[in-house]
């Protein structure tokens, strides 16, 4: 429990459990291996009940970018390891709504976004994709059917709009490690 999630042992619990995986798979991104990369995204996600603000996907998305890449922040909008989450069905890739990906470097400095489809893994340019947003956290909508090794849950306080008669239990906000 934490009155805000920006309080620094709530940051360093969440960071401890995420960071590996996130350097796990940059280093994967940035060797070409999209596999591994896959896999690394795949071990543990960041969601959230709300889109906007301290408790919510936007501010997470920030944060896991910040522990990817270090205070840098990015080279460019497709760097190596950004994970991505498509929004709409794209028949003509192949990909559903719900699908995570992963930039990786490919050959002479070109990017790809890798995402496990029937076929194995499929490398998709990313000029191709339509309708998609970063992915270091989602919203907990957004993460239905999916799977994950570990999720931190970032659950905002009881007076939440998004609160729900069963969640109203919780006397203040709540990152859920597990």
């Amino acid at each position: 429990p934490a009155d805000t999630p920006r309080n620094p042992a709530v940051l360093e619990a969440v960071r401890q459990r995420v960071q590996p995986a996130l350097q796990e798979a940059l280093a994967a991104a940035r060797a070409g291996d999209a596999t591994q990369a896959l896999d690394a995204m795949a071990r543990i996600r960041v969601l959230c009940a709300h889109r906007e603000g301290p408790f919510g996907v936007s501010e997470w998305n920030r944060i896991g970018e910040g522990w990817m890449l270090g205070g840098d922040g990015p080279e460019n909008f497709w760097y190596p390891g950004r994970p991505l989450l498509i929004t709409r069905n794209d028949r003509r890739l192949g990909l559903a709504n719900g699908d995570t990906g992963v930039v990786v470097a490919g050959a002479q400095g070109a990017t790809k976004v890798a995402f496990h489809t029937a076929d194995g893994v499929t490398l998709i340019d990313p000029v191709q994709l339509e309708s998609f947003e970063t992915a270091f956290a989602m919203t907990i909508h957004k993460s239905q059917g999916s799977e994950y090794g570990t999720v931190v849950a970032i659950i905002p306080p009881a007076t939440s709009p998004l609160a729900d008669r069963k969640s109203t239990r919780l006397n203040s906000s709540h990152v859920a490690l597990s």
